[in-house]
């Protein structure tokens, strides 16, 4: 195996070694994403060791989350994570120039029913990846209740997924993120995933208006933003740490591409 592999890839080569009990939808993530995890590792330089870690992480935790291989004609869950509605996406963060990169990838977790008569809605995936510290379930379950509880019968049909997982896979340890869809909160035609995710936070433990003063600014911006009808919010997310080290992200789309816009958009006017 070794032998047949380019230089750099030997961590992928060891890892597959162990991955004989994988059934054939687990391979199939394993031997295509998997694969190119591993070219991401070794290329950004990360030990020998922190990329057998990793891999093994991917290999025992993530391809079966990951849900049927691509076989034509085969039901697919249309996954909200790509366009193409592969539950994974890769990226690495670039940071100071004489800093490594930091690999990381999101994943959205798919049963292999998922999609079909028998769990149309992705319910019956069973593997989940809730915080390691229990400081951090304060928040995480409470989001994961507000978000996960249906307040309108008829979601997108074109947008089913509800919570999405991040991992920051570090030389020593491997840090997490949720991100979660407001769309089944909106309890009305007027409410907005603005009004939702701002419910959701201040309504969290421990919340203090003091606390958030960016989250007001923000609040004022998107008011101001109405106008143009061309932002759109998508989702919270947060880190799966203890809620005081824990950032709340808010992710939004605008569809303006001038300059003018971009300079409003990130100085938030």
């Amino acid at each position: 195996c070794l032998d047949s592999l380019p230089r750099g890839r030997d961590a992928w080569c060891l890892v597959s070694i162990d991955q004989r009990y994988l059934n054939a939808h687990q391979l199939y993530w394993w031997n295509t994403v998997g694969f190119v995890l591993a070219v991401l590792l070794t290329e950004a330089g990360y030990s020998i060791l922190s990329q057998i870690k990793i891999l093994s992480f991917f290999a025992d935790q993530i391809t079966p989350a990951l849900g049927r291989a691509h076989d034509e004609g085969s039901p697919r869950w249309k996954s909200f994570m790509t366009d193409d509605h592969n539950p994974i996406e890769l990226s690495w963060e670039l940071r100071e120039p004489k800093s490594k990169p930091v690999v990381r990838f999101s994943i959205e977790c798919v049963g292999l029913l998922a999609g079909t008569s028998e769990d149309p809605e992705n319910e019956r995936i069973s593997i989940t990846f809730k915080p390691s510290d229990p400081q951090a379930d304060v928040w995480f379950n409470h989001f994961d209740s507000f978000f996960g509880l249906r307040t309108i019968e008829s979601p997108d049909p074109d947008h089913q997924s509800k919570i999405f997982w991040a991992f920051d896979l570090g030389e020593d340890d491997i840090t997490s993120k949720a991100y979660f869809f407001p769309g089944r909160r909106i309890v009305a035609a007027t409410s907005t995933n603005l009004e939702a995710i701002t419910e959701a936070i201040t309504t969290a433990p421990g919340y203090g208006s003091q606390q958030l003063h960016g989250l007001s600014l923000f609040i004022e911006f998107q008011q101001k933003q109405q106008a143009f009808r061309s932002t759109e919010i998508e989702m919270l997310a947060i880190d799966l740490l203890e809620p005081r080290e824990s950032r709340l992200k808010i992710y939004f789309r605008d569809r303006r591409t001038s300059f003018a816009a971009l300079r409003q958009t990130m100085t938030l006017d």
